[in-house]
């Protein structure tokens, strides 16, 4: 009987023989180019994701092989914000450091980028479109992608939100006519427009012009999920500092001379 009771406590307590695990590690990401977006082939790609790339390479190097092989997972950024900020262990970018509320669900890690978000209108249409300040946006109709923070900034104001599923959509409907403003973050307009008349040269014709600053606070970067095992964030920012000590970022940037980091 003593015996049997003995092999009824070690069976109901496997802690008592369990090791300490890596603990569970996932990076997150939307479409959000530059920065970040799914190429031709169907592979996470963009600025921010060669950095990521470099990172794991970094982590092999240091013998964080399990870190090392994470693979980058792709959602609709508002998916990936909310699992973001429910569960611990997860490096998810590309995240603006506003609104302040993000301070309570992320640490920042990483390399620090400019953030500048616009109100923009067509051209040929500016002269009748210009606002003296953002607070003249009240009661107008403006464009913006679901889920990105400055929509919050927008309701704040009063304007009337038109949300897209995501940037190449907002884009294509103001070059429509389909709306007469559009908010969006200045380096992003300027790829997705870009890859819009790489598709169809017509739209080369069409030019957009700046109408009012809606903000150009904080900065794009990375973020760890608070409650995260401290010992995965020590590594991360470690293996950060490393790649910027060997100037890997600075040379990952001059294939994205338009984008701006911030010392």
């Amino acid at each position: 009987m003593k015996y049997l009771s003995l092999i009824c406590v070690l069976l109901l307590s496997p802690s008592l023989f369990a090791q300490k695990k890596t603990p569970s590690f996932q990076i997150m990401t939307a479409s959000f180019p530059p920065f970040s977006y799914v190429d031709e082939k169907g592979k996470p790609a963009g600025f921010m994701t060669e950095i990521i790339d470099e990172l794991l390479v970094e982590l092999r190097k240091e013998g964080k092989t399990d870190l090392g092989h994470t693979p980058i997972q792709v959602f609709p950024w508002k998916r990936a914000y909310k699992i973001s900020t429910e569960s611990p262990n997860i490096l998810m970018y590309p995240l603006g450091t506003v609104p302040v509320e993000r301070e309570k669900y992320f640490n920042w890690i990483g390399p620090k980028m400019t953030r500048s978000i616009w109100i923009y209108a067509l051209k040929e249409k500016a002269a009748q479109l210009q606002l003296k300040s953002k607070e003249e946006l009240k009661g107008k109709v403006v464009g913006v992608t679901r889920g990105y923070s400055w929509a919050g900034d927008l309701q704040k104001l009063g304007a009337a939100l038109d949300e897209t599923v995501d940037d190449r959509i907002l884009v294509l409907k103001l070059m429509g006519h389909r709306m007469p403003y559009m908010a969006i973050d200045e380096d992003v307009l300027d790829y997705v427009q870009r890859e819009i008349v790489k598709e169809n040269p017509m739209y080369a014709k069409v030019k957009m012009e700046k109408i009012v600053r809606l903000s150009d606070l904080g900065h794009r970067t990375f973020g760890l999920s608070k409650n995260s095992d401290p010992e995965l964030e020590e590594t991360l920012r470690k293996a950060f500092q490393n790649l910027e000590k060997k100037g890997v970022i600075k040379r990952l940037q001059k294939r994205y001379p338009y984008l701006e980091l911030v010392n």
